[in-house]
């Protein structure tokens, strides 16, 4: 089943898609529903961020090629052991269709698709096996990065990865998928930049949930981004489409910051 979270004349609503209509439903998403009549094609309404999370960890280092990539100069030592793990502001947050506005205090950024998980319930120090029950359902991601600010700022992930409008979640909540085996594609401009597919993954979904919340409580809608395969440079005037197995693609225009007046 898609799930999916919309705006339609100025009201936010939640449905479930079936071919390219909306269909209403009634109760609580994260809890019991029922799925009512047509509600309106999906042309009509404007998607949003399938969830407004309270909390969203990111992934880091998650593939054997990042990994390949990230330590190429470090010494041995340097090395993480056990899951790179940090947060994301709710602020930088944004859906399918929505502009990526490439930053003006970056020199460059690079889209990275990624899985992400979408919690179903409260979770609490929980083990692996636990971790599928308190899942909702998976959605595409798009983790914008600057690689210059995190240079700059010494691997510190504020600003490189929490700048407006680079955490990208969408169209739809898939709640009937196993994230196991899922090609993960990410195209610039139609052209296909990276692709890999989540058996890849060295830390799989329960590993991570179980790991996260052992340190955090995790809430209805919070999401978590499971790491990409590869990310891929992008400047103004791209198009950037993640596509992910099952659940769909997830596109955004890249446009410059406006310029701010001084008068």
């Amino acid at each position: 089943m898609k799930l999916a979270r919309f705006q339609h004349e100025d009201q936010i609503r939640h449905g479930v898609v079936i071919d390219d209509a909306l269909w209403s439903i009634s109760g609580d998403i994260f809890d019991d529903f029922e799925v009512g009549s047509r509600f309106a094609p999906l042309a009509d309404v404007r998607l949003l961020p399938p969830v407004a999370p309270q909390s969203i960890v990111a992934v880091g280092i998650n593939y054997p090629r990042r990994v390949t990539q990230h330590y190429a100069a470090a010494p041995g030592e340097e090395r993480y052991h056990g899951p790179v793990i940090f947060l994301l502001p709710t602020s930088s947050v944004i859906g399918h269709l929505d502009p990526i506005i490439f930053p003006p205090q970056a020199q460059e950024i690079v889209a990275a698709g990624e899985l992400v998980v979408v919690m179903q319930k409260r979770t609490k120090a929980v083990s692996p096996d636990e971790a599928a029950a308190h899942i909702l359902g998976y959605t595409c991601g798009n983790d914008l990065a600057s690689p210059d600010l995190l240079r700059a700022d010494r691997n510190q992930t504020l600003r490189a990865h929490g700048f407006d409008t680079a955490t990208i979640m969408g169209p739809y909540i898939e709640t009937d998928l196993a994230p196991d085996h899922l090609t993960i594609s990410l195209r610039i401009n139609g052209t296909l930049a990276t692709e890999g597919s989540t058996a890849s993954m060295i830390y799989a979904v329960p590993e991570i949930v179980s790991y996260v919340s052992q340190f955090m409580t995790l809430y209805p809608g919070d999401a978590i981004f499971m790491g990409t395969p590869m990310g891929s440079p992008v400047v103004a005037g791209d198009v950037v489409e993640v596509e992910i197995d099952g659940i769909g693609y997830l596109r955004n225009p890249v446009i410059a910051a406006p310029r701010l007046s001084n008068d």
